[in-house]
């Protein structure tokens, strides 16, 4: 969503029991397995913008998320991908992105140099850390309008899914290089999550909240909740989350279940922490906040 704001059943199993003993409201242990990746190398590069520059270049906030090997937030917008940097400030990733509305990228964790982009023009490519790109996308219709991007690292293999507007979901597990149809569906998407744990794919329409299991759709419903801005993850745990209407709402082995820290605002985005960041949010304000120790603190760069 802009901002103007199967599975098998033994690995399902698993997990639930594991979710179970930790709970949605569980505070994250700090001395659990860190992600190990090397820093992207793009990001290293020194801040020349403002948080406010990068609002009013980029016009609107299509996507947010941090690195997986380092606490930086990366911020999708119409005019590129931005990066938070030191001493407050932010820069933009590549200067072959700012003509593209970025509304998804996905790192492979093995490889963090590999990153690859949805854009309003199809799907980049880089395999540099982001400081060069390269169209690809085999398998598209002419001009995709790629509003959604998601994917993850599952069966040894980077998964892909886009949903390209008026014309439905693709899919791709060769690094984006081919694309094929993989669902259609009438309505417009507005969020959508892979987990790679699980193997499902989350979608939100409308009026409802999809899975996909053993290549079916179900629905389901969150208690209470009559609208869903978006969804996100974190990937230790690899909980699926939902900032919704009523707040922030988390996915366990028992259901779905209001999170205990409260917000400092209505969250209208979500995306994937790093480390003892659980996740990053954007609010209807349009400041930046981060799910740490268990409450939602305004970020440090915002």
């Amino acid at each position: 969503m802009v901002l103007r704001a199967s599975i098998s059943k033994i690995v399902w199993v698993a997990m639930s029991c594991l979710l179970l003993l930790m709970g949605c409201n569980a505070k994250p242990n700090n001395t659990a397995r860190q992600d190990t990746t090397p820093p992207i190398q793009a990001a290293q590069i020194p801040g020349d913008l403002t948080y406010q520059d990068v609002l009013q270049k980029g016009e609107y906030v299509t996507a947010v998320g941090m690195s997986p090997s380092e606490p930086r937030i990366w911020l999708g917008t119409h005019t590129g991908l931005y990066l938070s940097a030191n001493a407050e400030l932010w820069t933009l990733l590549s200067e072959q992105l700012a003509e593209d509305a970025v509304t998804g990228w996905v790192i492979d964790p093995k490889r963090p140099e590999f990153i690859v982009v949805g854009t309003s023009s199809g799907s980049k490519q880089s395999t540099d850390g982001g400081k060069t790109w390269r169209q690809v996308g085999s398998g598209l219709p002419d001009q995709p309008n790629m509003n959604l991007l998601t994917g993850g690292r599952a069966a040894n293999q980077l998964q892909l899914f886009a949903h390209v507007r008026e014309e439905g979901i693709y899919q791709s597990d060769d690094d984006g290089k081919t694309w094929r149809k993989w669902a259609d569906l009438e309505q417009a998407v507005t969020a959508m999550l892979y987990l790679p744990k699980q193997q499902v794919l989350y979608v939100v329409t409308q009026d409802s909240l999809l899975h996909t299991d053993d290549g079916q759709w179900e629905r389901e419903e969150i208690p209470g909740v009559q609208q869903i801005y978006s969804l996100g993850a974190d990937r230790t745990e690899g909980l699926l989350y939902a900032a919704t209407d009523q707040g922030v709402f988390c996915k366990d082995a028992e259901g779905w279940r209001l999170l205990e820290a409260q917000t400092p605002e209505k969250l209208i985005m979500l995306g994937a922490g790093w480390g003892e960041y659980r996740l990053v949010a954007v609010g209807e304000s349009a400041y930046l906040y981060t799910l740490h120790n268990g409450s939602w603190k305004k970020w440090e760069s915002s």
